[in-house]
């Protein structure tokens, strides 16, 4: 572990970056490194900075920027459907079970070509063809950006000092199928948000990532819902698939079916359009470290209804309506500092502030 100096008492605008590992692919994930000073005269001095932080960042990079898919939306935020009609998100299973959208598909739906789009994976999938989408980019810095801000925001929350250059994922479910919802007796896999809380009957959801790696222990592990839709308080519950590299269920009965960790409450109303904010998790992903071993595997949650009063939801986006704004897991552990790789050490030069 390297030295480093006390938390400091200031703004965390005041923070300086020096870069000490530049992104490279290592695991099939982007690896870079950095250390935080507390200002730029601290930095100028010689001082030690008060933070090291390393990362492993689930990022698309098909191309010079990394390429996404979403579907496409009206001035109001409802969403594009290949019928003609605009649907807000929130009434999506209403509408799919709409006798006239049912007529449509048969008429004319399920003659369309599924919509084709590669997984983070990069295996080509078929998306559900009744919406309209677009493909755009973001720029891969851009994304490391926003993972090197959201930590930096949460060591800010918790005055965080020291050396962490442990393992610290930055992950979100990369494919159509790797996450969904139960709505009573139905099973929405493809739908381009989860509804999470109670509308009369259970609404809950799944949330897979793969590539994990993970032991000792858990120092952190937060999960982050991007709100696409909001109806009253409801009370949730998140837990972990308690099973050894698991698979993403493909019916209500085997979601049911799935063995659980001891549960975490997170209740209460999410906002729309910005990333939601779970209570720390740690604990269920120690339980799974304690059980399992896992090393590239797949990790699962289920977000469920935990007595929620009829009606309250929270949407969370979904990789079917926007592969940029999936559920994302932050998850921090104890193993040895990765110091050295094929990533270039940058210089001196190669800081800025936060």
């Amino acid at each position: 572990m390297a030295r480093t100096a006390p938390y400091p008492d200031n703004d965390k605008s005041e923070w300086v970056k020096l870069n000490l590992i530049l992104p490279h692919r290592q695991r099939g994930l982007l690896h870079y490194s950095y250390a935080i000073f507390a200002d730029q005269p601290s930095k100028d001095r010689g001082d030690d900075p008060f933070l090291y932080v390393s990362h492993l960042s689930q990022i698309r990079e098909f191309d010079p920027a990394g390429e996404h898919q979403r579907i496409q939306q009206d001035d109001s935020g409802r969403m594009l459907h290949a019928s003609g009609e605009h649907v807000a998100p929130e009434d999506v299973e209403d509408f799919l079970l709409l006798p006239s959208t049912r007529r449509w598909f048969e008429n004319k739906g399920q003659f369309r070509p599924p919509w084709m789009f590669p997984t983070y994976a990069g295996v080509l999938e078929g998306l559900d063809p009744q919406w309209m989408r677009e493909r755009f980019n973001l720029a891969v810095q851009s994304q490391i950006d926003g993972y090197i801000d959201q930590n930096l925001r949460g060591a800010f929350d918790r005055r965080l000092s020291g050396d962490h250059r442990g393992t610290t994922y930055n992950l979100k479910v990369g494919a159509s199928l790797d996450d969904g919802h139960i709505t009573g007796s139905s099973f929405f896999p493809t739908n381009s948000s989860a509804p999470l809380g109670n509308n009369g009957d259970n609404l809950e959801g799944f949330f897979r990532f793969i590539g994990v790696s993970l032991s000792g222990t858990i120092a952190t592990a937060i999960l982050s819902c991007y709100g696409a839709g909001q109806l009253g308080s409801p009370l949730l519950k998140v837990y972990g698939v308690d099973q050894d590299n698991p698979v993403a269920p493909t019916t209500r009965t085997e979601f049911l079916a799935d063995s659980l960790t001891a549960g975490i409450d997170w209740d209460g109303a999410w906002t729309n359009s910005i990333y939601n904010v779970s209570p720390e998790l740690k604990t269920i992903f120690q339980e799974l470290v304690d059980t399992f071993t896992i090393k590239n595997e797949a990790i699962m949650v289920q977000i469920k209804d935990d007595g929620s009063t009829p009606t309250a939801f929270n949407h969370a986006r979904t990789y079917d309506g926007d592969t940029s704004l999936t559920v994302q897991l932050d998850i921090e552990d104890d193993t040895d500092p990765y110091i050295g790789g094929n990533g270039a050490t940058a210089g001196l030069k190669a800081s800025g502030v936060i």
